[in-house]
Formats: structure tokens, sequence, C-alpha cells
């Protein structure tokens, strides 16, 4: 496989591999043959108590530690701040969370009632968010909200393309034909500059502090088809020309802020890459650093 090395570059400074000073991280690899489902795992979280919950095409994954389980089927999964594990269903308008039975194991169960009839049109839930304001489910037809042991909905306006959140709490979506919208005080609002986004899907909203592009406090969004934008409190900003943080035609699935500030961003070859911004330096995730596979997701 290619591994690559794609340079970080802004106004004259390069992004530089740190991976030899750091060290490499602890990577444990799982065959499929050792959980007894597909290659492919499209997303994965964690309880409370540490276990392990992936989704491939055959349903939820239980890892404890010790051995596999195969859960029920599902369109997505996502853990709040409790470590409570929310579930979409694979069937129109369902959704649900994991609770134990009276033996300590994990299975499904339906919230779908909890939700008001014209709010259980929807097909799958692609995405779960969890942030300060709750826990926010994705669908093309409409957002939902779990909180205060409730749920709010958001019709969209055309179709909903994605769902990020900056920081754990402002929550950002895409719109077909609006662009990007903030749901905040319980409504969704346009924003200035916002319609640039149209028709894109937006991986990620993290917080940005490299001065020389932007001011500090600033918001970085990160979409697709690969572009870069500026978020200055209500109004969305090209990014400074001149000033590229990556390669253009890069091939990100995803893109995700982790706890100590620093952008991971997973591709569909190439294995992922970890950025900071302050300073800019890149680290790479690859077969060299003992990734099995380098399609990462």
């Amino acid at each position: 496989a290619t591994q690559v090395t794609t340079l970080f570059s802004l106004s004259g400074e390069v992004a530089v591999d740190r991976n030899w000073e750091i060290g490499l991280p602890f990577l444990r690899n799982f065959h499929p043959s050792e959980y007894g489902a597909q290659p492919q795992i499209f997303q994965i979280t964690q309880d409370a108590r540490g276990v392990i919950y992936a989704l491939d095409r055959d349903g939820i994954l239980e890892y404890d530690g010790v051995r596999w389980r195969i859960l029920a089927r599902a369109s997505s999964i996502g853990a709040d701040e409790s470590g409570r594990v929310f579930v979409g269903g694979m069937h129109r308008g369902e959704i649900g969370c994991l609770e134990a039975d009276d033996l300590g194991r994990m299975h499904y169960v339906s919230m779908k009632h909890l939700l008001a009839p014209e709010d259980q049109n929807f097909r799958t839930i692609s995405k779960i968010l969890t942030t300060g304001q709750g826990v926010f489910f994705l669908s093309p037809e409409r957002i939902l909200c779990w909180a205060d042991d409730r749920f709010q909905s958001w019709p969209a306006r055309s179709k909903f393309l994605s769902l990020s959140s900056s920081n754990n709490h402002r929550v950002f979506a895409v719109d077909e034909k609006d662009g990007l919208l903030e749901i905040t005080k319980g409504k969704l609002q346009s924003m200035p500059g916002g319609n640039s986004l149209a028709g894109q899907s937006l991986l990620s909203a993290v917080p940005w502090n490299y001065a020389l592009a932007g001011k500090l406090g600033s918001t970085l969004l990160v979409a697709i088809p690969f572009k870069t934008y500026l978020l200055d409190d209500k109004t969305v900003l090209p990014f400074p020309q001149g000033l590229s943080l990556f390669k253009e035609g890069l091939p990100l699935s995803d893109a995700r802020p982790l706890p100590d500030g620093t952008l991971l961003l997973p591709m569909s070859m190439g294995g992922a890459t970890i950025l900071s911004t302050d300073p800019l330096i890149r680290r790479t995730l690859g077969r060299d650093q003992g990734l099995r596979n380098e399609n990462i997701h």
C-alpha cells in the first residue's frame, strides 16, 4: 500500500511529522475471524464500563475485553457523557438505546414510543452526536435531540446532509439547499454566509486557535467535497487564499476533534493523520505505525 505523505503548510510554515519524536501509539488489531462479523466497521463507541461497541453490516458488536458478542442490527450508535449507548434502528422511524437485562447482558430497547407521531416520519438514523445540549440524531428528513428525558425535532427544509458540533456545545447541520444551519436555544437558524456550504457534507467543526489565519476563538469547518472555511462567531468565511492546511483532493472519510485539541483525519486510503494547529504538527498512522488496513472510516 502507498503511504500518503501530504505536507500541511500555512503561510510558509510546514507541518513536521513528529512520529519519530513521540513514538508509536499502542495499537491492537482485530481480524474479522476474531469478532465473527464483516470486516468493515462504520462506527465505534464505548460505554461507562469501558465496553466497546462497534457497528458493521451484521449489527452492533460488543467487546468486553475478553470476548465478542453480536447484538441488534442498527444504522448508527453513539454514547452520551454518562456512557449510555443510543442506537439508530434499521427500520423506518426506529430509535432506541442499549439496556441491561436481568442477567446484566445488554440488549436493544426501543424509544420510538417517546416520539410524537409526526416525528416518527424518518428513514434510518445515520449519525448520533453527543453534545452539551443533548444527544442528537441525524436523518435526511429531520434531526432529533434527546435532552431532559424528552425528544425535540427539527424537520429538514430540503434534506439534511450532515451534523457536527464544535467544542461539544455548538451544533451545526448542513441542509442540501440552505447550507450551514445552527441549532441554538431550541431553534434551527440560518447563518450569514452559510449557503456557501450548500450541497456539501460537513465533516467537522473544531476550535481554531492559529492566529495566522482567522481570529483566535474562530471555528474551523472541514467539508466534503474537500474545502475549509472559518466560522467567525456567526459568519461563515472562506479560508484565506494562499493559505492551505491540506492538499486538495485528500481522500478524507471523516474529521474528528480529539480531547487534546488535535484533529483526527481518517482517510479512505492512506490511513489517518493527526493534526495539531498550535504549533502546526502532523502525525501519520498507517501500516508503518501498526495499522493492518489503511482504509479508515
